[in-house]
């Protein structure tokens, strides 16, 4: 990956994590206090879905040693040891991840008897551990990634701005079922009384200005000559943001989206797992200030704003847009020279964020504006 690494441009991302700990540090002491009642006392084994290179894993991890720490008589009266298994793509840079986690300040610092880090890297929508292993399992703002695109988007790269209906409806297909099997996988391999908390983002009708701006980029340097037209049509990011609605289809007794945040005044049985839904939480992503007269200070924050904005989409999409570049360049023929390939490539990369933050700046009027984003968290019961 060119430019900064994920952990220097998923600010957005990790704020997201952080303001969670609380609710994954209390279901996990729920779930401990349970256990000792069983008379259970080995290790506390948690899966992270979607770890990236660690840096918001990392501090999620800290907060539920903590929370053991701190509750120590309450789970057993012994401090016992922390096994996170992290998982992600094979393609992961899982070397940054454990730098990250075994490093001086990371969770895992000190070792057994406190905490060990593991790696599983396969898609969550694979079994990730054996029966009844699993205490906690997390997955942060990454529920939402495809293994299968079943075609690609014809008119954009991002499924919530898209009007192709063919499409679109075949990746919801996808998308469900791939819940579906998460949520069976994840079943199986929690203990009676382990907890799920995952969290999604919802974006306003149409994507909300951010998934607009990233929808056209490529059809804008189709227009500009960067691509061919062909790379625009096939190129899509394999994610699919599913509404709360669909989400909340398997549970039982819940008619239609909770009016508060929070848990639910009854907990929701699924209506074939094991699982009930214990609490929806959800909550706006930090709303832009809005100005209301013009200043070289309101001119420069909006300057930064949308840098960071860029910033933060770069951290999730080099990889694919690099991909993107790469099929352009090989069906342009620019394969026969190495060093000719990597620089096309290169440069249409950073036309890329280029264009990117051009349409972000025209899009929301040239000010910083509310993302129209919702971030929704899920907390889940094995019974």
């Amino acid at each position: 990956m060119m430019g900064e690494s994920y952990d220097d441009a998923s600010h957005w991302q990790q704020g997201m994590a952080r303001r969670w700990h609380s609710v994954v540090t209390e279901g996990m002491i729920k779930t401990l206090k349970g256990e000792r009642e069983r008379g259970n006392q080995g290790p506390v084994w948690a899966l992270d879905c979607g770890c990236g290179h660690g840096t918001a894993t990392e501090a999620m991890m800290a907060a539920v040693l903590n929370a053991m720490q701190e509750h120590r008589d309450e789970i057993g009266g012994h401090l016992r040891c922390l096994c996170v298994i992290h998982n992600d793509l094979p393609s992961n840079r899982w070397s940054e991840l454990f730098n990250t986690v075994n490093g001086p300040w990371g969770y895992a610092a000190e070792g057994p008897p406190t905490a060990m880090a593991f790696a599983s890297g396969k898609t969550m929508y694979e079994r990730q551990a054996p029966d009844e292993s699993l205490h906690l399992v997390v997955a942060f703002t990454s529920i939402h990634w495809m293994d299968h695109q079943p075609r690609p988007l014809s008119d954009g790269l991002v499924f919530q701005c898209s009007t192709d209906t063919e499409a679109t409806q075949a990746w919801l297909q996808v998308k469900q079922r791939e819940w579906e099997t998460f949520l069976r996988l994840r079943s199986a391999e929690l203990v009676p009384g382990g907890r799920i908390v995952v969290s999604w983002v919802e974006t306003e009708e149409g994507g909300g200005g951010k998934f607009k701006a990233i929808h056209n980029v490529m059809n804008i340097m189709a227009d500009d000559g960067w691509v061919s037209r062909e790379t625009a049509k096939k190129a899509c990011f394999p994610a699919t943001l599913l509404p709360m609605a669909t989400l909340l289809e398997p549970w039982e007794g819940i008619d239609g989206r909770p009016t508060t945040s929070g848990p639910l005044p009854l907990p929701a049985p699924h209506r074939e797992l094991p699982l009930q839904l214990e609490a929806v939480w959800t909550e706006d992503t930090n709303p832009a200030q809005q100005h209301t007269e013009t200043s070289d200070d309101d001119q420069e924050a909006d300057d930064a704003h949308f840098d960071k904005l860029v910033s933060s989409v770069r951290g999730w999409t080099e990889g694919m847009v690099t991909s993107f570049m790469v099929d352009d360049h090989q069906e342009a023929g620019g394969h026969h020279d190495a060093a000719d390939s990597v620089d096309g490539v290169a440069a249409k990369v950073e036309q890329f964020y280029v264009t990117l933050r051009e349409e972000l700046v025209r899009i929301n009027g040239h000010k910083d504006a509310p993302l129209g984003i919702k971030n929704n968290v899920f907390v889940i019961k094995k019974i």
